[in-house]
């Protein structure tokens, strides 16, 4: 199997860009719907004021940035756990209040315990195709 065709199995695009809140209720919708145990981090950057304004007597902190990192998705029937990330999209233009995330993308690390490689993929390439269609799903039902 070749590198680009394990990356493409370990990708999911999502069909439009999420904001983290979206995406916190995709992940809410994997475990109602698909059964799965979503375990992640949200890195948030808040900034009080703007460099190019003048100070203001009161300016409330705002989300300036947001990543979400190093996610696990299990699926507790199998016991199958792999981490992933949600790649962001360059906010446009630079001052928008919101980060906006193009998909998951799991890793290419096999699972502690697991000494073959194939066993790896094939397992990673199952949970997935799972992932991957009640992200569809979910697709199909909010937007």
């Amino acid at each position: 199997m070749s590198l680009d065709h394990l990356l493409q199995q370990a990708t999911i695009s999502f069909p439009r860009p999420l904001t983290a809140r979206q995406v916190e209720s995709l992940f809410i919708y994997l475990r109602q719907v698909g059964g799965l145990v979503v375990n992640y981090r949200v890195c948030t950057v808040k900034q009080v004021g703007e460099p190019s304004k003048l100070p203001k007597h009161y300016d409330a902190p705002r989300i300036h940035d947001q990543e979400i990192e190093k996610g696990r998705i299990i699926d507790p029937r199998t016991e199958r756990e792999y981490a992933f990330t949600c790649p962001k999209i360059n906010n446009e233009p630079a001052s928008s209040p919101s980060s906006f995330f193009s998909g998951m993308q799991f890793s290419s690390q096999g699972r502690p315990g697991r000494s073959r490689r194939t066993e790896y993929h094939s397992e990673q390439a199952e949970l997935c195709q799972a992932v991957r269609g009640v992200v569809e799903k979910y697709f199909r039902e909010q937007f």
